[in-house]
């Protein structure tokens, strides 16, 4: 008889603990902050542009630079050095062309751009054969028209953004036929703008 009085004391008390560590589990999911919802940030300025161009007043004159090298040398292949061993066929447009660096001097500011493959490869002369494609251009103080035309050969300024119509609106047909037949395949920054401007839906 006061063997099963004690397993029935026993009994008892682990029920009792049973409840309280029941109670205190409950207690502490009651006092869970809520999960967090991690939603997209949107695209703002700081984004978008590089620092020194926010800070120098000049996104208007960042989108055309870059506007006009992608319109200049989308549709052409990147023709890579055979030492390189890349096998890949792919057009600037696919690439991505990535502000470098600002100079300003007493009477013009300039920018300077660079096509990257995969994100790591700089396309200079080390990388391919037809890396002649301009670095940038350069405006007059105060001026959103393209003054000239930045090389990257030793001869380091050149063709006038008057003298060939090419330069002067990149935006040809054959131009608007290569963005419309390969919107898969464009780079980001280039497909949000041909976008921006109706070329593509």
């Amino acid at each position: 008889m006061a063997i099963q009085i004690k397993r029935l004391q026993s009994l008892g008390n682990s029920f009792v603990l049973f409840l309280f560590l029941g109670l205190l589990n409950c207690g502490n999911k009651k006092q869970r902050p809520p999960a967090r919802v991690h939603q997209a940030l949107p695209l703002n300025d700081e984004i978008k542009y590089p620092h020194d161009i926010l800070e120098a007043g000049l996104t208007k004159q960042y989108d055309k630079v870059k506007w006009a090298l992608y319109c200049l040398y989308a549709a052409d292949t990147c023709r890579f050095l055979p030492a390189r061993f890349v096998k890949d066929t792919v057009t600037f447009g696919e690439l991505d062309l990535r502000f470098e660096k600002l100079r300003n001097s007493e009477d013009t500011v300039e920018m300077y751009f660079n096509f990257y493959y995969h994100d790591s490869l700089r396309c200079n002369f080390n990388l391919l054969k037809n890396a002649e494609y301009l670095r940038g251009a350069g405006f007059l103080h105060g001026s959103d028209s393209i003054s000239y035309w930045i090389s990257p050969t030793t001869m380091l300024y050149y063709r006038p953004a008057r003298t060939l119509s090419k330069f002067k609106d990149p935006l040809r047909p054959e131009v608007i036929a290569y963005i419309k037949g390969n919107q898969n395949k464009l780079a980001a920054w280039l497909k949000n703008e041909a976008k921006n401007k109706k070329i593509i839906p």
